[in-house]
């Protein structure tokens, strides 16, 4: 699908994913790959149109149910490149195009969220799966080329979960999750009428707090996102749109 001298490239990986302290043998590097293969697979795609358009304010699937989503598919993908099973991306794949599934963090599903999108969300989807399965025939399933090759759009988009501005998105709900002041290093200042939060951290120790925090399975999900400020708003009416559109 892409024209990448893959030989020449993975040197430069290895070393580059040295670089951010990711590496095979503690496991590490399997984040990165489900990184890349959520960008690649899910984020960069029909979807993120449908979000930056007319039809995803129609949807109503605003910046709350995209950080949702793109964190499930991040764990979806996790568990892929970590099984054993052969079949396990075919399974992922599966599973981020089921359209009945409620969106965990959401009130909806795929059906309603890529209205009018699903049939260039469905072929985009499957035709990067369809690399990553061709990826795994020539250097193995799970193997440390393979993750290095999966991850490598994690090394120029490393925004988490796909979402911009990901730095304020912790800050605001690292203020839910703790308390105000914290003798690990994690600091919130409430300044003036408007209550804007800065806050001190490291990032293993917020990475660490979130994945805790982030509960795995959809009946354990909070029930609703407003927006990328938060984790909790309102809901929005299951409505279907009034254009028609080609699913």
């Amino acid at each position: 699908m892409l024209s990448i001298d893959y030989e020449a490239a993975l040197p430069h990986l290895r070393v580059k994913f040295a670089e951010m302290g990711l590496s095979f043998t503690d496991g590490t590097l399997a984040h990165a790959a489900a990184m890349g293969i959520t960008q690649l697979v899910w984020r960069n795609g029909p979807i993120e149109n449908a979000h930056a358009g007319e039809r995803g304010m129609r949807n109503g699937l605003h910046d709350g149910v995209m950080f949702a989503r793109n964190t499930w598919v991040f764990h979806q993908a996790l568990e892929a490149v970590r099984s054993t099973d052969q079949y396990a991306l075919l399974s992922f794949e599966d599973r981020i195009l089921d359209r009945s599934l409620v969106w965990p963090g959401t009130r909806s599903t795929l059906s309603r969220f890529g209205y009018g999108a699903l049939g260039d969300i469905r072929k985009h989807a499957k035709g990067r799966v369809n690399y990553l399965l061709e990826l795994e025939d020539v250097y193995g399933q799970g193997s440390e080329d393979f993750l290095l090759l999966a991850g490598t759009g994690a090394l120029f988009q490393q925004d988490r979960f796909g979402m911009p501005g990901w730095e304020p998105v912790v800050e605001r709900i690292m203020v839910h999750l703790e308390p105000r002041t914290d003798p690990q290093g994690y600091v919130v200042e409430v300044r003036g009428r408007s209550c804007h939060r800065q806050a001190v951290w490291k990032h293993s120790l917020i990475q660490q707090r979130l994945q805790a925090a982030w509960p795995r399975s959809s009946s354990q999900q909070p029930d609703r996102m407003q927006d990328s400020t938060a984790l909790v708003g309102a809901d929005e009416p299951e409505t279907q749109p009034r254009a028609a559109g080609r699913g």
